[in-house]
């Protein structure tokens, strides 16, 4: 059930209580579908942070929702961020305009409570965490030097961009364990294999519904 409805500059995000403990990673999603609304396709959900049987949901959420309104949902659903077991300087890096929201919960699924990260972003969430630093994307160059492990979230269309404030010439440029979610729509789940969410993975296609939304960014091909 839809518990919350809360406001923020990108849009509205909610708190659902489930009846079974959801855990989506970070990166993972949920297909979702409310009762008595003009829903037609299911809505894609990140989780942001998981507090008991509650889920904190990313914005956007679709605007018809409301408090009290039955969710059924599907999932998770995906592959999500897998960064290494010994991390100490994590960058999280958001071109697509939400704020790091959808990255935030690498922070809570961190084992090392010892971890420092920074979030680059063209503005910052106003209940960002105090442990976390913010940072302009035009400070990215010099970051990503310091960084262990970089998560990054942008729809493919600024893959130019990425390279230009990274100051890589090519992908295979980016560390192996470098991972990024592709902001793009995720409508069937896998099921359909609709085509999509089409992504060139070394140079053959693969779903970011099923094989992503997360991958390498040194596994992306040059041309996305």
């Amino acid at each position: 059930m839809l518990s919350e409805i809360f406001l923020t500059p990108i849009g509205r995000g909610a708190r659902l209580s489930c009846a079974s403990a959801l855990r989506p990673i970070a990166g993972q999603y949920l297909l979702a579908h409310a009762e008595g609304t003009h829903q037609v396709l299911p809505a894609a959900l990140f989780v942001r942070a998981a507090d008991g049987m509650d889920l904190v949901i990313a914005p956007p959420v679709p605007e018809d929702w409301l408090p009290g309104t039955e969710i059924y949902l599907r999932g998770p659903l995906g592959n999500g961020f897998h960064p290494p077991i010994a991390v100490r300087h994590m960058v999280l890096a958001d071109l697509s305009g939400h704020q790091g929201q959808r990255l935030l919960k690498l922070v809570s699924d961190a084992a090392d409570t010892s971890m420092e990260t920074v979030l680059l972003s063209d503005s910052a969430p106003a209940d960002l965490p105090l442990e976390i630093e913010f940072l302009p994307l035009k400070a990215f160059n010099e970051v990503l030097a310091w960084a262990d492990y970089l998560a990054v979230e942008m729809g493919l269309q600024q893959m130019n961009l990425l390279r230009e404030l990274s100051g890589v010439q090519t992908n295979r440029d980016f560390h192996s364990a470098f991972e990024v979610l592709v902001d793009t729509p995720l409508i069937c789940g896998g099921i359909a294999s609709c085509g999509v969410c089409s992504v060139r993975v070394n140079n053959h296609w693969q779903l970011a519904c099923k094989d992503g939304p997360v991958f390498r960014l040194s596994h992306l091909s040059e041309d996305e």
